[in-house]
């Protein structure tokens, strides 16, 4: 059961109009309606309408409708291009280094070049 169909029950239980507890909380008659029409209520705008009624929120608002949200979720499933298994090593592409790293191959040290080029920065 959803949070406006709880709310509208305990209205009913408790004898209060909506415009009643419009009055009570300061809002417009039509802000109490879109409540009562929401699958989820905020936590704040649940804590004034209990302060309001003069229970406790747990009394208006129980838990089964965040299970009720988590059974409508759709299930996540991984892309099929992607497997859990590890690959083998042989199965990896070897790459060449000096393709990619052009210093490499012509005898100057790497490191010594980075921290010229960094300390130019």
């Amino acid at each position: 059961m959803n949070h406006g169909d709880q709310l509208r029950l305990k209205l009913q239980e408790l004898g209060v109009k909506k415009k009643k507890l419009a009055t009570l909380m300061g809002v417009h008659a039509n802000t109490i309606t879109q409540w009562l029409g929401k699958e989820v209520i905020g936590v704040s705008t649940r804590t004034r309408i209990a302060e309001a009624l003069s229970v406790a929120e747990r009394d208006i608002f129980s838990t089964k409708v965040y299970d009720l949200l988590a059974s409508d979720a759709p299930v996540l499933q991984e892309p099929s291009g992607f497997s859990s298994k590890p690959t083998s090593d042989d199965s990896l592409k070897k790459l060449d280094a000096f393709q990619y790293c052009g210093l490499l191959n012509i005898g100057k040290d790497g490191l010594e070049l980075q921290r010229k080029w960094r300390s130019e920065w």
